[in-house]
């Protein structure tokens, strides 16, 4: 089986992202998945690579390529046009979860614990916005860009405990970004945790893979940025203790369904009070991922068996969808658990 990677590295991180998908590749050949890696800018050169590499399945990587008038389009979007099977969550999925916001609303709507929170954009009267969250919220409060994933644009002092500080940061941020978050902090709980639940696999036979992320160094007040991620001040480990594990996965279930997920994806949890809440979705997940990797060795898979565990369960959704051309390859089968296999063949 041919696989085409849609990659599009950062130009401050190129060389670790080249090296992030050449790993990929390297992980999935072992399940019988021939892999090629693609960097990937612009719609014709997108088409163009798809017409000259024929792959029967493709993973993107990215959310968008630009169209020759300058206009994003969402990748997923362009791949169901060309009914060409792909590995992930559809286009207004993706939307949805890279707005914090609007997941957020939908989790209420499904009755799916959420922090309170207000949205902020830049064209808006500053202080009258802030009045009016402040009579639906107390301190301590978190601020953050509303479509940014990996903790972009969270630092130390993104916790506000004043309504001074807190216009100050939001005059700060709206300086960069068109729209922000604002939500109740939870950190301060004293029996304050967090979580993430992996996602692999489709529907009520999906599996849901909790794990507890800790910090090496901690902050105070608690609060996980980009620069800890990247510095690897962050760890998980999975959640063996069947109690916590079987509500986390009953709440990550609620939380996946009312948003429509596919195949894989990572949903950030908090405990603050006696209460899970959900926070958002990593629905593009940047894997190989060590935190993925984590929540995958509470059922005993190791890195190279989740990430194919990943492609087994989106060829197979693939197939039940009415592409028969495509076949999980025999080392695929082989390398993951049947009781694996079983439930993520399972539709």
């Amino acid at each position: 089986m041919k696989v085409l990677i849609a990659s599009q590295p950062r130009k401050e991180r190129a060389e670790e992202d080249q090296r992030r998908f050449a790993d990929l590749a390297s992980e999935l050949a072992e399940g019988g998945v021939e892999a090629t890696v693609a960097s990937i800018f612009e719609y014709d050169q997108f088409l163009t690579i798809l017409d000259q590499e024929k792959p029967d399945i493709v993973f993107p990587a990215i959310y968008f390529v630009k169209q020759p008038r300058g206009e994003e389009i969402n990748i997923s979007k362009l791949l169901d046009e060309r009914r060409m099977p792909y590995i992930g969550s559809d286009a207004k999925t993706l939307e949805l979860v890279l707005v914090k916001s609007a997941l957020k609303q939908l989790w209420q709507q499904n009755q799916v614990s959420t922090p309170e929170f207000c949205v902020i954009r830049k064209d808006e009267a500053l202080q009258e916005k802030i009045d009016k969250l402040l009579e639906a919220a107390q301190f301590p409060l978190i601020i953050k860009p509303d479509a940014e994933g990996n903790s972009r644009g969270l630092d130390e002092n993104s916790i506000v405990w004043s309504k001074a500080r807190l216009i100050t940061k939001a005059k700060a941020l709206l300086k960069f970004y068109n729209q922000i978050l604002v939500e109740r902090y939870l950190g301060a709980a004293p029996d304050f945790r967090e979580y993430t639940i992996a996602l692999i696999g489709n529907g009520q036979r999906s599996l849901l893979l909790p794990a507890r992320i800790k910090m090496k160094v901690m902050h105070k007040p608690r609060i996980v940025t980009t620069q800890d991620k990247d510095q690897h001040n962050t760890f998980a480990i999975p959640v063996l203790e069947p109690e916590i594990r079987d509500r986390l996965v009953a709440f990550g279930r609620q939380a996946f369904a009312s948003v429509g997920v596919r195949d894989y994806a990572r949903l950030d949890v908090m405990y603050s009070n006696g209460k899970f809440y959900a926070i958002e979705i990593n629905g593009q997940q940047m894997i190989p991922d060590k935190w993925f990797e984590a929540c995958a060795q509470g059922i005993g898979l190791n890195k190279t068996q989740y990430l194919n565990a990943i492609f087994f369960a989106g060829i197979q959704r693939n197939i039940h969808a009415g592409y028969h051309h495509l076949k999980v390859p025999e080392k695929l089968n082989e390398l993951l658990p049947e009781e694996i296999r079983s439930i993520l063949a399972s539709q």
